[in-house]
C-alpha cells in the first residue's frame, strides 16, 4: 500500500501546478493600491537560473529523469551570466509596453536566485555570485515598473522535503503518514524564512507569486500564517491563488485564456514558445499575430497577460523574444488605449472580435475581419455618438436597426487583423449587456455568459459549464432582455452525482422560484429541469441563481438558463 501511494501521490504532484493554476482565489478586500494591477492589463515574467546552461525546463526534467540529479545540482557551478543586465531587460519591458515584472526568486528545485541566509543552493555560492533578484528589483523600479517575485513552496533539493533521506530523486514531498513531524516542521519553518527573507530586504514588493501550494494542504504549508507575514510585511501586496490556500488576491490561468467572464482579478500566465526556461530546442515561437489575439482575449475578459521569458545562460534575451516584444510594443503605441485601463467587454455582442470598454468607450478589436465589410454588434441598445478607427481617427458610418448596430469597415484601406474600431456613447456603458431572445423566441442565457461573483463557483472551458460551486454564501448572474409580455417556463440544464447537490433559489427580477438540486449520475450529465412558470412583461431583468443549502462537496453544475414564452 505505501508503494502505491508513494506513486499515486508522484503523480497528483506532477500535475499540482495544473490544478492549483485554475483554482479561485478567496475575494478578500484587496490592498490598498491596488487597483494598479487590473489598470495593468500587460506585464512580463521571468524564468531564468541554472538551469538555462543545460537548455532544459526549469526543475521538471528532475522529476522525470531527464538530467541525472547530480549533473543538474552542479550547474550552479559554472553559472557565471557576465551578459546580465537587469536595467535593459527593464527597458526592454517598458518599451513592450509591460506595466510590471514578475522574477522567479526559487522555483522547485530549491536554486535561490537571492541572497538567503537559510541555504547555500543559491546564486551567491555560484561563480556569479551576486543577488539577482536584488538587481533585477532595483532595475524595475528605476524604470518605474513594479516588481513581484515568483516563489515555489515545495523545495526539491531540501532534504526535509525529500520522500526519503537516502533517495535524492524528488518526489511528492513527504506524505503525513511517511514523515516524522520534525522534520515537516524543520521544513515549512525554512520556507517560511525565505519568504520572510523576500519580503524584508527586497524593499515594497508589488506581487507575490506563489506556486504548487496545491501538492500539500494549507494546514500542512500552514499557509494561513504564510499569507498573515507576508501581509504584515508588504500591507500593499498582491498575493496570487497558489499558495495553498484561498487567501489570493487573484486567480492564474496557466497557458490559456478563460471563455468566461470572471468574478474577480486574474490573470493568464502564457509562455511565448513552449517553455518557461530557455531552451534553443524549442523554435515553436508564437507569431506576433497569436500574441496580440491573447493580449486582446486577456483584456476583453478582464484580465492581465503576464508574458515569459527565459534568458539565455548569458543573462541576454533571445533575439526571437525581442523581436516579438518590439513588434507587440509597437502596435500598443498606437492602440493602446483599448488595452490599459479598460473593462470586460460583453462578448455576447460579436462573438467574432475582442472587446473592451471604458466608461463611455466600446473598443472592438478585429480578430476575424468580417468578410462583407460590415462589423455588426447584435444587443447594442445605447446611443451612439460615433465610431472611428483608434490607429488613424479615420469615422467610420454607423447606421442601426433594432438593437443592432452595424459599422462599415469598407473604406478602410489597411489590413483590418487587429485595428481597433472605437465606438463612442452619449451615457456609460452597461457591460452586462442583456440577453435577448433568439429567432425562436427563446432567452437562452449560456454559461460563459453568466458572472460569477464568489471565490470558487467559476465558469468551466473544458466542460462549457458553471462548477466549482462549493461555498454557500456565491452566486452567478445574467441580464435578459424579454421583448414580449407572456408567461415564460424557466429552464435549468443542470448535472449533480449521486450524494451531491442541495437547495437553490433562482430568481427572475422579483420572481423567485425555489428547487432542489436533481441527480443526474454525474456533473456533467446535464438534464433540463423545469423550475416554474413566472409573468413577464418587456423589459430587462436581472437573473440569479443562489444555494440555500449545499447537501455535500458542491451544488451542481450548469449548462444553461432557458426563458421559454408559452
Amino acid at each position: 500500500m505505501k508503494t502505491k501511494l508513494m506513486v499515486l501521490s508522484a503523480a497528483l504532484f506532477a500535475i499540482a501546478g495544473s490544478l492549483a493554476a485554475d483554482a479561485p482565489a478567496t475575494r478578500q478586500p484587496r490592498p490598498k493600491g491596488a487597483e494598479w494591477f487590473s489598470r495593468a492589463r500587460f506585464g512580463m515574467f521571468i524564468h531564468w537560473g541554472p538551469y538555462s546552461l543545460k537548455g532544459v525546463e526549469a526543475s521538471w526534467p528532475l522529476l522525470r529523469g531527464a538530467v541525472p540529479r547530480d549533473e543538474y545540482e552542479a550547474l550552479p557551478r559554472r553559472f557565471d551570466p557576465t551578459k546580465f543586465d537587469p536595467r535593459s531587460i527593464a527597458r526592454l519591458a517598458k518599451r513592450a509596453g509591460m506595466k510590471y515584472v514578475v522574477f522567479t526568486s526559487k522555483h522547485h528545485d530549491g536554486f535561490a536566485m537571492f541572497d538567503t541566509k537559510l541555504s547555500d543552493y543559491s546564486i551567491m555560492r555560484t561563480p556569479y555570485g551576486r543577488d539577482i533578484c536584488r538587481m533585477i528589483a532595483d532595475a524595475c523600479r528605476a524604470e518605474g515598473l513594479p516588481v513581484g517575485f515568483y516563489f515555489s513552496l515545495p523545495d526539491w533539493h531540501h532534504p526535509d522535503y525529500m520522500t526519503a533521506p537516502s533517495n535524492r530523486k524528488p518526489g511528492p514531498g513527504l506524505l503525513p503518514e511517511e514523515l516524522a513531524p520534525t522534520r515537516w516542521e524543520r521544513y515549512v519553518g525554512f520556507m517560511h524564512g525565505q519568504v520572510r527573507e523576500l519580503c524584508t530586504n527586497y524593499g515594497k514588493l508589488d506581487v507575490l507569486w506563489f506556486d504548487l501550494g496545491g501538492s500539500h494542504t494549507a494546514e500542512q504549508w500552514k499557509s494561513e500564517q504564510l499569507h498573515e507575514m507576508v501581509r504584515r510585511l508588504q500591507p500593499h501586496i498582491l498575493i496570487n491563488n497558489r499558495g495553498g490556500a484561498d487567501f489570493g488576491d487573484f486567480i492564474t490561468p496557466e497557458q490559456h485564456v478563460p471563455g468566461g467572464r470572471q468574478g474577480g482579478p486574474w490573470e493568464t500566465c502564457m509562455t511565448i514558445n513552449r517553455t518557461w526556461a530557455y531552451n534553443p530546442r524549442d523554435q515553436r515561437f508564437k507569431s506576433v499575430d497569436e500574441l496580440l489575439t491573447v493580449l486582446a482575449g486577456t483584456a476583453s475578459g478582464g484580465g492581465n497577460l503576464l508574458l515569459n521569458v527565459g534568458p539565455m545562460p548569458t543573462g541576454e534575451i533571445q533575439p526571437e523574444f525581442v523581436e516579438r516584444l518590439e513588434a507587440i510594443s509597437d502596435w500598443l503605441r498606437v492602440n493602446g488605449l483599448s488595452i490599459y485601463g479598460t473593462r470586460a467587454g460583453p462578448r455576447k455582442l460579436c462573438a467574432d472580435q475582442r472587446i473592451t470598454v471604458t466608461d463611455r468607450r466600446l473598443f472592438v478589436h478585429i480578430i476575424a475581419p468580417p468578410e462583407d465589410g460590415k462589423l455588426r454588434l447584435r444587443g447594442l441598445v445605447n446611443s451612439v455618438v460615433d465610431a472611428h478607427l483608434l490607429s488613424t481617427g479615420q469615422l467610420l458610418s454607423v447606421s442601426r436597426m433594432d438593437d443592432d448596430v452595424a459599422i462599415d469597415l469598407s473604406p478602410i484601406n489597411q489590413p483590418l487583423k487587429h485595428e481597433v474600431v472605437v465606438i463612442r456613447f452619449r451615457h456609460s456603458l452597461d457591460a452586462s449587456i442583456a440577453i435577448k431572445p433568439g429567432p425562436d423566441g427563446v432567452i437562452t442565457l449560456l454559461a460563459r455568459d453568466a458572472m460569477c461573483h464568489g471565490k470558487r463557483v467559476r465558469y468551466q472551458d473544458k466542460y462549457d459549464d458553471i462548477g466549482a460551486w462549493t461555498v454557500a454564501g456565491e452566486w452567478v448572474g445574467w441580464k435578459a432582455r424579454v421583448t414580449r409580455e407572456a408567461d415564460y417556463d424557466v429552464i435549468i440544464s443542470q448535472g449533480a452525482p449521486r450524494g451531491q447537490g442541495g437547495a437553490y433559489a433562482l430568481a427572475v427580477g422579483s420572481h423567485v422560484l425555489s428547487h432542489t438540486v436533481k441527480e443526474t449520475g454525474s456533473w456533467t450529465n446535464y438534464e433540463d429541469v423545469l423550475l416554474g412558470t413566472v409573468h413577464l412583461a418587456p423589459g430587462v431583468y436581472d437573473v440569479s441563481a443562489r444555494p440555500r443549502e449545499i447537501k455535500d462537496v458542491a451544488l451542481m453544475n450548469v449548462k444553461y438558463l432557458k426563458l421559454v414564452s408559452k
